[in-house]
Protein backbone atom coordinates (compact mmCIF):
# COMPACT_ATOMS: atom_id res chain seq x y z
CA UNK A 1 0.00 0.00 0.00
CA UNK A 2 2.97 2.28 0.59
CA UNK A 3 3.74 2.32 -3.15
CA UNK A 4 0.10 3.19 -3.91
CA UNK A 5 0.34 6.19 -1.57
CA UNK A 6 3.61 7.30 -3.23
CA UNK A 7 2.04 6.89 -6.67
CA UNK A 8 -1.09 8.90 -5.79
CA UNK A 9 1.00 11.66 -4.20
CA UNK A 10 3.23 12.04 -7.28
CA UNK A 11 2.62 15.56 -8.69
CA UNK A 12 2.52 14.27 -12.27
CA UNK A 13 -0.10 11.65 -11.30
CA UNK A 14 -2.43 13.86 -9.24
CA UNK A 15 -4.13 15.54 -12.25
CA UNK A 16 -4.67 12.22 -14.08
CA UNK A 17 -8.10 10.65 -14.52
CA UNK A 18 -9.17 8.57 -11.51
CA UNK A 19 -9.99 5.48 -13.59
CA UNK A 20 -6.55 5.61 -15.16
CA UNK A 21 -4.92 5.75 -11.71
CA UNK A 22 -7.05 2.84 -10.49
CA UNK A 23 -6.29 0.81 -13.60
CA UNK A 24 -2.54 1.36 -13.23
CA UNK A 25 -2.54 0.33 -9.56
CA UNK A 26 -4.65 -2.76 -10.28
CA UNK A 27 -2.23 -3.79 -13.02
CA UNK A 28 0.53 -3.55 -10.42
CA UNK A 29 -1.43 -5.99 -8.24
CA UNK A 30 -2.78 -3.48 -5.71
CA UNK A 31 -6.18 -4.54 -4.35
CA UNK A 32 -9.18 -2.21 -4.45
CA UNK A 33 -9.17 -2.08 -0.64
CA UNK A 34 -5.52 -0.94 -0.62
CA UNK A 35 -6.22 1.59 -3.39
CA UNK A 36 -9.18 2.91 -1.37
CA UNK A 37 -7.09 3.19 1.81
CA UNK A 38 -4.23 4.93 -0.03
CA UNK A 39 -6.62 7.33 -1.78
CA UNK A 40 -8.28 8.22 1.52
CA UNK A 41 -4.87 8.75 3.09
CA UNK A 42 -3.80 11.23 0.37
CA UNK A 43 -7.25 12.85 0.07
CA UNK A 44 -8.04 11.66 -3.48
CA UNK A 45 -11.83 11.50 -3.17
CA UNK A 46 -12.32 10.99 -6.91
CA UNK A 47 -10.42 7.68 -6.79
CA UNK A 48 -12.42 6.56 -3.74
CA UNK A 49 -15.65 7.51 -5.53
CA UNK A 50 -14.76 5.54 -8.70
CA UNK A 51 -13.98 2.32 -6.86
CA UNK A 52 -16.80 -0.19 -6.39
CA UNK A 53 -18.38 -0.21 -2.95
CA UNK A 54 -16.44 -2.26 -0.46
CA UNK A 55 -17.36 -5.84 -1.19
CA UNK A 56 -18.42 -8.25 1.47
CA UNK A 57 -15.57 -10.45 2.53
CA UNK A 58 -14.34 -12.68 -0.25
CA UNK A 59 -14.25 -16.37 0.64
CA UNK A 60 -10.74 -17.80 1.06
CA UNK A 61 -11.35 -20.49 -1.54
CA UNK A 62 -8.90 -20.33 -4.46
CA UNK A 63 -9.92 -22.16 -7.62
CA UNK A 64 -7.43 -23.71 -10.01
CA UNK A 65 -8.56 -23.21 -13.62
CA UNK A 66 -9.15 -26.94 -14.16
CA UNK A 67 -11.35 -26.97 -11.04
CA UNK A 68 -13.31 -23.89 -12.14
CA UNK A 69 -13.99 -25.56 -15.49
CA UNK A 70 -16.15 -28.13 -13.67
CA UNK A 71 -18.71 -25.43 -12.73
CA UNK A 72 -20.59 -25.02 -16.01
CA UNK A 73 -24.06 -25.74 -14.68
CA UNK A 74 -24.23 -29.27 -16.05
CA UNK A 75 -24.81 -32.57 -14.25
CA UNK A 76 -26.06 -30.79 -11.13
CA UNK A 77 -23.01 -28.57 -10.77
CA UNK A 78 -23.39 -24.86 -9.93
CA UNK A 79 -22.59 -22.26 -12.56
CA UNK A 80 -19.47 -20.17 -11.92
CA UNK A 81 -17.36 -17.75 -13.92
CA UNK A 82 -14.47 -15.49 -13.08
CA UNK A 83 -14.20 -11.77 -13.78
CA UNK A 84 -10.85 -10.16 -12.94
CA UNK A 85 -9.94 -13.13 -10.81
CA UNK A 86 -13.04 -13.24 -8.61
CA UNK A 87 -15.33 -16.24 -9.00
CA UNK A 88 -19.09 -15.59 -9.07
CA UNK A 89 -22.07 -17.93 -9.01
CA UNK A 90 -24.07 -16.63 -11.97
CA UNK A 91 -27.63 -16.82 -13.29
CA UNK A 92 -28.40 -19.93 -15.40
CA UNK A 93 -30.90 -17.94 -17.49
CA UNK A 94 -27.94 -16.04 -18.99
CA UNK A 95 -24.96 -18.36 -18.47
CA UNK A 96 -26.50 -21.85 -18.44
CA UNK A 97 -26.17 -24.45 -21.20
CA UNK A 98 -27.67 -23.18 -24.45
CA UNK A 99 -27.84 -19.57 -23.19
CA UNK A 100 -26.10 -16.54 -24.74
CA UNK A 101 -23.16 -16.36 -22.33
CA UNK A 102 -22.56 -20.06 -21.64
CA UNK A 103 -19.14 -19.79 -23.34
CA UNK A 104 -17.98 -17.89 -20.23
CA UNK A 105 -19.04 -20.58 -17.74
CA UNK A 106 -16.24 -22.29 -15.87
CA UNK A 107 -13.55 -19.80 -16.92
CA UNK A 108 -12.13 -16.31 -16.42
CA UNK A 109 -13.85 -14.28 -19.14
CA UNK A 110 -12.38 -10.86 -18.32
CA UNK A 111 -10.93 -10.13 -21.75
CA UNK A 112 -14.18 -11.06 -23.51
CA UNK A 113 -16.23 -8.89 -21.16
CA UNK A 114 -13.85 -5.97 -21.68
CA UNK A 115 -14.15 -6.27 -25.45
CA UNK A 116 -17.91 -6.98 -25.31
CA UNK A 117 -17.41 -10.15 -27.37
CA UNK A 118 -18.88 -13.58 -26.66
CA UNK A 119 -16.43 -16.35 -27.48
CA UNK A 120 -13.70 -18.56 -26.10
CA UNK A 121 -10.54 -17.26 -27.83
CA UNK A 122 -9.33 -15.22 -24.86
CA UNK A 123 -10.70 -17.16 -21.89
CA UNK A 124 -8.32 -17.61 -18.97
CA UNK A 125 -5.98 -14.89 -20.23
CA UNK A 126 -4.79 -11.96 -18.15
CA UNK A 127 -6.39 -8.57 -18.74
CA UNK A 128 -3.25 -6.52 -18.06
CA UNK A 129 -2.70 -5.20 -21.59
CA UNK A 130 -6.24 -4.05 -22.35
CA UNK A 131 -6.82 -0.49 -23.55
CA UNK A 132 -8.14 2.14 -21.15
CA UNK A 133 -11.54 1.92 -22.83
CA UNK A 134 -11.61 -1.86 -22.42
CA UNK A 135 -10.50 -1.62 -18.79
CA UNK A 136 -13.34 0.81 -18.12
CA UNK A 137 -15.84 -1.61 -19.68
CA UNK A 138 -14.36 -4.48 -17.68
CA UNK A 139 -14.70 -2.44 -14.49
CA UNK A 140 -18.39 -1.87 -15.28
CA UNK A 141 -18.85 -5.63 -15.61
CA UNK A 142 -17.02 -6.25 -12.33
CA UNK A 143 -19.18 -3.67 -10.55
CA UNK A 144 -22.30 -5.32 -11.98
CA UNK A 145 -21.21 -8.80 -10.90
CA UNK A 146 -20.35 -7.58 -7.39
CA UNK A 147 -23.80 -6.04 -7.03
CA UNK A 148 -25.72 -8.94 -8.54
CA UNK A 149 -23.94 -12.22 -7.80
CA UNK A 150 -22.45 -14.09 -4.86
CA UNK A 151 -18.64 -14.24 -4.76
CA UNK A 152 -17.50 -17.82 -4.30
CA UNK A 153 -13.75 -17.21 -4.10
CA UNK A 154 -10.96 -16.29 -6.45
CA UNK A 155 -8.87 -17.98 -9.09
CA UNK A 156 -5.18 -18.73 -8.95
CA UNK A 157 -4.08 -15.81 -11.15
CA UNK A 158 -0.68 -17.40 -11.73
CA UNK A 159 -2.45 -19.89 -14.00
CA UNK A 160 -3.78 -17.19 -16.35
CA UNK A 161 -1.92 -17.10 -19.64
CA UNK A 162 -0.58 -13.91 -21.11
CA UNK A 163 -2.72 -12.52 -23.94
CA UNK A 164 -1.89 -13.79 -27.40
CA UNK A 165 -2.26 -10.35 -28.95
CA UNK A 166 -2.53 -6.84 -27.67
CA UNK A 167 -5.95 -5.27 -27.51
CA UNK A 168 -4.87 -2.77 -30.16
CA UNK A 169 -5.33 -5.50 -32.77
CA UNK A 170 -9.09 -5.64 -32.22
CA UNK A 171 -11.43 -3.78 -34.48
CA UNK A 172 -13.99 -1.44 -32.94
CA UNK A 173 -16.44 -2.20 -35.73
CA UNK A 174 -16.12 -5.94 -35.01
CA UNK A 175 -16.74 -5.23 -31.33
CA UNK A 176 -19.80 -3.10 -32.12
CA UNK A 177 -21.21 -5.83 -34.35
CA UNK A 178 -20.73 -8.41 -31.60
CA UNK A 179 -22.25 -6.08 -28.98
CA UNK A 180 -25.41 -5.73 -31.08
CA UNK A 181 -25.89 -9.51 -30.97
CA UNK A 182 -25.90 -9.70 -27.17
CA UNK A 183 -28.97 -9.67 -24.93
CA UNK A 184 -29.72 -6.25 -23.48
CA UNK A 185 -30.16 -7.46 -19.89
CA UNK A 186 -26.52 -8.43 -19.30
CA UNK A 187 -24.73 -5.61 -21.14
CA UNK A 188 -22.54 -3.38 -19.01
CA UNK A 189 -24.07 -0.01 -18.14
CA UNK A 190 -22.18 1.87 -20.89
CA UNK A 191 -23.59 -0.51 -23.50
CA UNK A 192 -27.15 -0.74 -22.22
CA UNK A 193 -29.94 0.40 -24.47
CA UNK A 194 -31.40 3.60 -23.04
Amino acid sequence: MEKAVEFLQNPSVKPQDALRKISFLRQKGVSDNDIRTAAKQVGDGEVVEKLPAEAASIPDRVFKLDELQKYKGVEGQPLYLSCKGLVYEVDPSFYGPGKPYHAFAGADCSRHLAKVVVGTDELNQHWSNLSDKELKTLQEWEDKYQQKYKIMGSIDKSELSQPKQSSEGSSESDEAAEADKQPQQEKPPSCAHQ
